[in-house]
């Protein structure tokens, strides 16, 4: 018996099927809003990442507690280059603005 074996296509990645699932209603903008924590460490680099991180996102505008007033100033001048990775990171342009603001960073994640 020579019957050929169909390959089983391969399971979609969770963020994949979510994507499809959301397409076109009010979630979608959510989810690639979630995204932002995702790429963040990546985008900004790992020295950043641990003295400033993501808080808040509304309206375009990406809300960053940063550990102490020197980093803060720091981070104002990097802020261009900032938005424009994480917008790279995202394939879409969707932080146009970054509000920095006093206060420690939520904790690193253990996937990180």
């Amino acid at each position: 018996m020579t019957e050929k074996r169909k390959k089983m296509p391969r399971p979609m990645a969770i963020s994949d099927l979510l994507d499809s699932a959301f397409h076109g209603k009010p979630a979608e903008r959510r989810l690639q809003e979630g995204k932002i924590w995702l790429v963040w460490d990546t985008a900004v680099g790992r020295q950043i990442a641990a003295k400033a991180r993501p808080v808040s996102f509304r309206d375009g505008v990406l809300t960053v507690a940063v550990v102490s007033a020197p980093w803060m100033q720091q981070l104002t001048f990097l802020k261009k280059g900032m938005i424009e990775k994480i917008n790279e990171r995202l394939c879409h342009e969707m932080v146009r603005d970054i509000y920095l603001k006093a206060g420690m960073p939520p904790p690193l994640s253990p996937l990180t």
